[in-house]
């Protein structure tokens, strides 16, 4: 009896070590099943970083984990990226042709002649202003190149600072040259700005917002009527669309033909700190003239509303440029403490005005009368390129100085914004 039991054990001990040899062995073939189908997938795939964590130990699995973390990073951020940018693509275009509100641009009124032979008259300011006109005007004419250079544009440049430091007696109001302004039946007299350009001087900015908003079409438009200013003979009188050479007249009433404004139409809350002929819309108007001009606007907006903005939310930087001009009001916002800063809302070329405003002052130790100061370089003052109160040294180097700025102003976009 007691060896029936024996027996009885002992195979059910063999039983067991077979079951569990079996189920080693098929465990066995699935891992090796499973390592096979997983390498013949990653090998076929990029999934080769996977590979090599589990075929590898110690401080070599470690390097590939770094490695294969950081791409996953990299993968989720593009990823991130994509997303973010198909949120924000428009997935429709719907247009519409003469039915919407029509939005204004800023228009820039600049007179040829900021100055006349009254205003060099009638005050002590226009009197020392006369006198600093005659010594720039010896100065320039005494230079062995004057015959062919533009002594008048290098004249009205030399008294750039001397301008701004009288401009509240000397400079003229918009109501001297804007007599009729309207707007769909509104008057508009009371829209404009004085406005602070290096070159013009003083110009006056329109910025038309009508409430409610105008329908586009030839029927809505803005109606101006602009008067000389003045019955004297101009002073400083340059037309700066004509080749530099040709500035400079010698017939005594070469004026009359001459005498004028520059109209610039740019985008709502800007304003060009460059030579205005520079805008893609500008025009020359002259007294006695009548003119009509059309303009066209583009309005893209995303039909769905929900997730899918046109525009991102980084907001762009402002323009900031030093002012000068204590009458202007359209070179800063009315709620700004700074009487001293000029803001406006960000354009690609006036960015690149202010770069080269910047390697100018960088390579010449000036700055140029084409572009308004920074206002990052509001410390330095007024040192303008072509100014003749200055130390006698400079006044020697002034025509080395004037080769520096045209070096400058011949460099292309590109190369000014990568000198920086």
């Amino acid at each position: 009896m007691l060896h029936l039991n024996f027996t009885s054990v002992m195979a059910d001990e063999v039983n067991a070590a077979s079951s569990k040899r079996l189920k080693d062995q098929a465990m066995a073939r699935y891992r090796a099943l499973r390592w096979e189908i997983w390498m013949d997938f990653a090998g076929s795939t990029t999934l080769h970083g996977p590979i090599h964590l589990t075929a590898t130990n110690g401080s070599t699995r470690v390097y590939y984990a770094i490695v294969v973390f950081l791409m996953v990073f990299m993968f989720l951020m593009h990823t991130a990226y994509l997303i973010q940018h198909y949120l924000s693509y428009p997935i429709l275009t719907e247009i519409k042709y003469n039915n919407i509100d029509y939005v204004y641009p800023d228009l820039t009124i600049c007179p040829n002649s900021p100055l006349s032979n009254a205003d060099l008259e009638d005050s002590e300011a226009g009197k020392k202003l006369k006198t600093a006109y005659q010594e720039a005007r010896d100065f320039w004419l005494k230079q062995d190149d004057f015959s062919s250079a533009s002594p008048n544009a290098r004249i009205k440049r030399s008294l750039t600072r001397k301008f701004f430091e009288n401009s509240k007696k000397l400079g003229r109001k918009p109501h001297q040259h804007v007599i009729y302004c309207q707007i769909s039946g509104q008057d508009c007299l009371d829209g404009f700005l004085i406005t602070e350009h290096s070159l013009y001087y003083r110009c006056f900015t329109l910025r038309v917002r009508p409430k409610p908003p105008v329908p586009a079409g030839p029927t809505h438009g803005i109606r101006l009527m602009l008067h000389r200013g003045s019955h004297s003979a101009p002073v400083l009188l340059l037309n700066e669309e004509e080749p530099f050479l040709l500035q400079s007249t010698s017939d005594a009433s070469a004026w009359r033909s001459k005498e004028g404004f520059f109209i610039a139409f740019h985008e709502a809350g800007t304003f060009p700190v460059f030579p205005l002929q520079q805008l893609p819309n500008g025009l020359s108007v002259r007294f006695g003239t009548t003119t009509t001009v059309a303009l066209t606007s583009t309005e893209i907006l995303s039909v769905n509303l929900k997730g899918r903005n046109c525009v991102e939310k980084s907001a762009a930087p402002a323009i900031r440029l030093v002012r000068h001009d204590l009458m202007s009001r359209s070179n800063a916002q009315l709620t700004q403490d700074n009487d001293d800063m000029a803001e406006f809302d960000y354009t690609e070329r006036a960015c690149i005005a202010v770069l080269r405003q910047k390697l100018t002052y960088e390579k010449c130790k000036c700055f140029s009368e084409a572009y308004s100061i920074p206002y990052s370089m509001r410390n330095i003052g007024q040192t303008w390129c072509h100014d003749i109160e200055t130390s006698t040294s400079k006044l020697i180097q002034i025509k080395f100085t004037l080769s520096c700025v045209k070096e400058v102003e011949r460099l292309t976009d590109r190369q000014a914004s990568l000198s920086f």
